[in-house]
């Protein structure tokens, strides 16, 4: 295994630099490599679960200053592996039939491909790295791969300026975990991990906490929760389908890795304070991602705030585990380490197929605006029913796969009231008003995407392709992607106590001796009451099948406990029921179809429907003090109080945009202009400059006694 890990590490690295070499020479074979590359991983990362054990893959000789520089494939490793693999694989296999032409637009070409390939060569690197100076070098490496996803198209100015944040967004993540780094490593020269949480624990509380802070934002940044959330809607809006599925579904959840690794292996324990904080902010993030997300008219724009929700809620996971650590509680704080891991794999697989199908919109329609689409179900029920997955699963729509996550995390909240002070618990509650607040309008949020996208007729008019052309024929390679993540995304929900088990060694490996999973799967059936028939069927199929049962419940006798199968299998029974009904049974009246009332007007057209922006126009007025709504009406025609024409424009300012941090910015540069005067270029001035510094060093050296 050591062997076929550095193998594929090269792999990659080697495919990367031949077409990077070798422009325009069979991007199709370059994309098979690099999915057969992606596969070795998956087996890699599958075989270090199965096994239970970590993998030793060497140490490079002592690289001085540094210590060894060793590697090491561990369970958490693993499971990144295995999850960026299957990503990758799929994405790979989607870009092999994706579109050609303009190879820029749809992040088919060669800058495209070398760019992917040199972000899982890093990928690998980073995930087994034991020493510092790897693992930084492996996330420059990341932050470049982003800056190249996000400058494919480059021509266009937004284009740039989006390349630009992300790339600046990322030093900054660079700079702040360098520091970090030489915070605790400034007493020793060996930057190996066990020695780095060695110098951590010999730290005063100050030190501990600045370099908690700022790991937490060195790695923040890359997954974009507040607030270093500021490049990460903008890169959404450029990125093409495919190269947006990694970076939504694959770098994001690396900032996540690396806030886990240094917990874990660095600290071992964060004080009370940043972990409440952690709370705060996830909480916070993911009320205001979702708010965005509903009130927002741009696809693009509306995946990128999803990700800001779901990132804010895994930061909120982190939170629970610190606090839950803290006070004793390990089985809840393996509780809330089992949620983020269900909610990192959903959100990766449901965000990479969110951006597959929105890039096959985006080519078919010209547009990702809601208020310009509608009726693409007839034309393209491919994406239709794949893209109906995704959203289910991002909206946390039981029986799938978000539901589980989120649930579980809010089972792990509901406990933070034991040993917490009153203002802890305070924070608390506060994060279980912003998480309930927040799933309602991520609820909201997809159902208008995809009732604007797929419903209704379509605001393109004669550019509508499905009236001109019919249906649009997708390459197998592009449906067998589609299909694998949605088909991947719906089992995951579908099934969770599988999944539960196969996160088992991970769990056992750092809350060790809880079995965290044998107290959620399925505790329940521990007991017997007349009203568990079906539970306690379902665990009695233990006998054949390979988990126990299919019900999740995480403590004691009298806690909660859900059931996503038994959900999947009431859906099929009364959706039966209801076919039934409608078939079998007549009418008793016959049913007719009528125009609907449109204030007196006699044309039924494309925009005689409601828009997207009118259907969240509710929420913008309602939630106006966090998103700035604003609206200007001005009078085109008619006269007195009655305006046979009106224009309408709205706005909002986003509160998780660029703008708070440009104000910053023209504040330093307004007052910085002070000091620019200085430098006139003149040289007598400079000359004087020296001579009232010498004579002041003189003044000072005079006046100190001997």
């Amino acid at each position: 295994m050591n062997g076929l890990f550095w193998f594929t590490t090269a792999g990659f690295f080697t495919i990367g630099l031949v077409w990077a070499i070798v422009r325009k020479n069979n991007l199709v074979m370059g994309w098979s490599f690099l999915a057969v590359f992606c596969l070795l991983d998956v087996f890699l990362g599958i075989n270090r679960l199965v096994a239970g054990n970590g993998l030793a893959l060497g140490a490079w000789g002592q690289i001085w200053p540094t210590g060894l520089w060793l590697w090491k494939l561990d369970q958490l490793s693993a499971f990144f592996l295995t999850l960026l693999g299957t990503i990758g694989f799929l994405t790979a296999l989607y870009s092999v039939g994706a579109k050609r032409g303009n190879e820029a637009l749809y992040g088919t070409g060669t800058w495209a491909f070398v760019s992917v390939a040199a972000q899982y060569f890093f990928t690998n690197l980073l995930l087994t790295a034991q020493n510092a100076i790897p693992l930084l070098i492996a996330w420059e490496g990341m932050s470049i791969t982003a800056f190249c996803y996000v400058l494919t198209n480059n021509l266009k100015r937004h284009v740039r300026m989006a390349a630009y944040l992300t790339i600046v967004a990322g030093e900054i993540g660079f700079l702040a975990l360098v520091i970090a780094i030489l915070l605790l490593g400034r007493t020793g020269l060996s930057l190996e991990f066990t020695s780095i949480a060695r110098a951590f624990q010999l730290s005063g509380p100050a030190m501990q906490m600045t370099v908690v802070i700022l790991t937490l934002i060195g790695f923040g940044v890359k997954s974009g929760f507040l607030p270093v959330q500021f490049w990460l809607p903008r890169a959404y809006s450029v990125v093409p389908g495919n190269l947006g599925a990694l970076l939504a579904g694959s770098l994001v959840n690396l900032g996540i890795y690396g806030i886990l690794r240094a917990y874990f292996d660095w600290f071992r324990t964060i004080p009370d304070g940043i972990a409440l904080a952690l709370l705060l902010i996830g909480s916070t993030g993911f009320f205001l991602g979702a708010l965005y997300a509903a009130t927002l008219r741009n696809l693009r724009r509306v995946l990128g705030y999803s990700s800001i929700e779901n990132i804010s809620f895994m930061l909120l996971d982190i939170g629970l585990i610190s606090i839950f650590t803290n006070h004793g509680q390990n089985s809840f704080a393996g509780l809330a380490f089992l949620a983020l891991l269900v909610l990192i794999v959903s959100h990766g697989l449901a965000k990479a197929l969110a951006f597959l199908a929105m890039g096959e919109i985006e080519k078919a329609m010209g547009t990702t605006n809601l208020n310009s689409l509608g009726g693409l179900y007839r034309q393209m029920p491919v994406i239709a029913v794949t893209f109906l997955v995704a959203c289910l699963s991002l909206a946390a729509v039981a029986p799938f796969s978000g539901f589980t996550a989120e649930w579980l995390g809010l089972q792990s909240l509901f406990q933070t009231y034991h040993g917490l002070t009153v203002g802890g618990k305070m924070v608390s509650v506060f994060a279980i008003i912003m998480v309930a607040m927040g799933s309602a309008l991520a609820f909201t949020a997809f159902l208008r995407v995809y009732l604007y996208i797929f419903t209704g007729r379509s605001r393109l008019g004669a550019r509508n392709k499905a009236e001109n052309d019919g249906k649009i024929k997708f390459p197998l390679t592009v449906k067998l992607s589609l299909f694998g993540l949605a088909g991947f995304c719906a089992l995951v929900g579908f099934f969770p106590t599988f999944l539960v088990a196969c996160l088992a060694p991970i769990t056992d490996s750092y809350f060790p001796k809880l079995h965290v999973v044998g107290q959620i799967v399925p505790a329940v059936f521990h007991t017997g009451s007349p009203g568990d028939l079906l539970p306690k069927l379902g665990g009695r199929l233990f006998n054949w099948l390979p988990v126990p049962g299919v019900v999740l419940q995480p403590a004691a006798d009298g806690a909660a406990s859900i059931a996503p199968t038994y959900i999947l299998l009431w859906f099929i029974v009364f959706a039966v029921l209801a076919r039934l009904v409608a078939t079998g049974t007549r009418r008793p009246y016959a049913m007719r179809s009528v125009k609907p009332w449109l204030g007196g007007n006699t044309y039924y057209g494309p925009y005689s429907q409601y828009s997207a922006t009118a259907y969240s126009n509710t929420y913008r007025m309602l939630f106006s003090g966090f998103t700035n709504f604003q609206v200007r009406r001005r009078l085109q025609k008619g006269e007195g109080k009655i305006p046979v024409t009106l224009e309408v424009k709205t706005n909002i300012t986003q509160i998780l945009s660029m703008r708070p941090y440009e104000n910053i910015l023209r504040f330093i540069r307004r007052k910085s202009g002070v000091i620019a005067g200085i430098q006139h270029g003149r040289l007598y001035g400079y000359l004087a400059y020296i001579l009232v510094f010498l004579l002041v060093l003189l003044l000072a050296a005079v006046a100190t006694p001997v």
